[in-house]
């Protein structure tokens, strides 16, 4: 198969900002066509995010202060609360981001930066919200100290 763009008659300024727009094509294999289905971008965004969510849209592995805030509960664990942005489709594993770095956050008033050598993160029960603990095999954390961090939400096949 293949698809052949010709153009014959080109007036455009010859400079790097022309550009064609191809829009409302459906691709089908086979020779029987089917109705064109036209969707709406949230949609699709809303179907994606079923299976992958980041607390960070500009930075989805962590930004230098994060985009989610915690609170040690005792050395070992941060608690706080995440609402996914659609029910996520099966019970998603987390992992927890700092400033570009898996399994580390930052000590949100002096932005000393803890990591994490073992991470248990629990998840909502309905897949729609999320009440994570992030427990360590060490004591890395303060009781009673905020904490942020980013999370990323995969519920793959």
């Amino acid at each position: 198969m293949a698809i052949l763009f010709n153009i014959s008659s080109y007036t455009g300024t010859g400079s790097g900002s022309d550009y064609i727009d191809i829009t409302g094509v459906q691709l089908e294999v086979g020779s029987v066509a089917t109705p064109y289905e036209r969707q709406i971008y949230s949609d699709q965004l809303a179907q994606c995010q079923r299976y992958y969510a980041v607390s960070n849209n500009l930075s989805p592995k962590g930004a230098a202060s994060g985009s989610l805030a915690g609170l040690a509960a005792a050395n070992n664990s941060i608690g706080t609360f995440w609402q996914y942005p659609v029910q996520m489709r099966a019970t998603p594993t987390i992992s927890i981001w700092q400033n570009g770095t898996q399994n580390r956050v930052r000590v949100t008033a002096t932005g000393a930066v803890v990591t994490i050598t073992t991470l248990t993160a629990s998840s909502g029960g309905n897949y729609s919200t999320s009440s994570i603990i992030y427990d360590s095999g060490a004591t890395p954390f303060t009781p009673g100290t905020g904490y942020d961090f980013d999370l990323i939400a995969t519920a793959e096949l």
